[in-house]
């Protein structure tokens, strides 16, 4: 936080409101945790959704918007006749005296529509208008990175919330080897528990095991296919994850967040953001920032928005197709590794 030492109150006080469907016309969410960021997010949106007509009155917008086109959709009636849903994520990316504009909207929002923004990384100062008026009227939040012990804890809610035990040596454990990136974790979980089955304790043999077994094709060396440009590799890597048991939205799931990062280095670089606050904005480590720049610049817009519509397909057909999950995957990846590169 900035030296002006305001508190501000922590994002875990959303869930009150979530809780009893009482809801501020604006949030602000902020912070260098961005797997909270966007739960909270997705928790809101599912939440204030049903009085929405998500068709007509929900936008979703990102930091390439400016701000004003932001503020018409919000301020422009709803044609379902009931709410608007206006979720605008990456405003890190925008000039701050431009986000100044959002200031007199916030001070008198519109009283038909919910305004979810979201700002990944530290709030460097509060001096702004519209910083202030968020203040004032308590619409800002923060989602403060877990801590060691915290972290843990949290692995072993997530692993009884699906029905298994998981001791504090064994979540200890995880962490260690798996690192402190709970998107990751994540992951990891809904890996041991497609092992486990109808088993309901996590022992340190099955973390192990399960780490173990994984480390030769993990997730991540799709992520060095792509550094190296070896879609023939990457196919291998894919299907040797699908034959053993890897859910294909997992690999959906880590190439979104991928490409995402990928998409937006450019109007980084534009911007002249150094290169550990970019790192913080994508929510990742500062060493891999270098692979994702290098990255942007093989990959063309045209190109990434052909991987987008192609990942948009992809977790379609898993969810509602009986399509076979490999062939799937190899749409997927034929759309990321063109032909003349495999």
């Amino acid at each position: 936080m900035s030296k002006e030492r305001v508190s501000l109150p922590s994002v875990s006080e959303i869930g009150a409101h979530i809780k009893k469907k009482q809801f501020l016309p604006v949030y602000f969410i902020y912070g260098e945790d961005t797997y909270q960021i966007n739960e909270t997010i997705e928790a809101l949106e599912e939440a204030i959704l049903p009085t929405v007509n998500p068709e007509f009155d929900r936008g979703v917008y990102y930091g390439k918007s400016p701000c004003e086109e932001v503020l018409d959709f919000a301020l422009s009636y709803p044609i379902g006749g009931q709410n608007k849903l206006v979720i605008y994520k990456e405003l890190e990316l925008r000039p701050e005296k431009e986000k100044n504009v959002l200031a007199s909207y916030i001070k008198s929002p519109s009283p038909f529509t919910h305004l979810i923004m979201s700002h990944a990384g530290k709030f460097t100062s509060l001096s702004q208008e519209y910083a202030k008026a968020l203040v004032e009227r308590g619409y800002i939040f923060e989602c403060k990175p877990l801590q060691q012990k915290n972290l843990q804890s949290w692995v072993i809610q997530k692993a009884a919330d699906s029905g298994k035990t998981l001791a504090p040596a064994e979540a200890a454990l995880l962490v260690d080897l798996s690192g402190e990136d709970r998107a990751i974790l994540e992951m990891q979980l809904e890996k041991i528990f497609l092992y486990l089955k109808d088993e309901k304790v996590i022992t340190r043999e099955t973390v192990v095991a399960q780490m173990v077994d994984t480390k030769k094709f993990l997730v991540f060396d799709l992520e060095r296919a792509i550094e190296e440009n070896n879609g023939p590799h990457a196919f291998r890597v894919a299907f040797t994850l699908l034959d053993a048991g890897e859910y294909p939205l997992t690999m959906i799931g880590y190439f979104n967040k991928l490409f995402t990062n990928v998409s937006r280095i450019p109007e980084q670089l534009q911007a002249g953001i150094s290169q550990a606050d970019a790192a913080r904005q994508l929510g990742v480590q500062a060493w891999t920032y270098p692979k994702l720049a290098a990255l942007s610049k093989r990959y063309s817009s045209a190109r990434l928005k052909i991987i987008a519509e192609a990942l948009l397909e992809a977790d379609m057909a898993v969810k509602t197709s009986v399509l076979d999950h490999k062939t799937i995957m190899t749409k997927l990846l034929s759309a990321i590794f063109p032909a003349s590169s495999r």
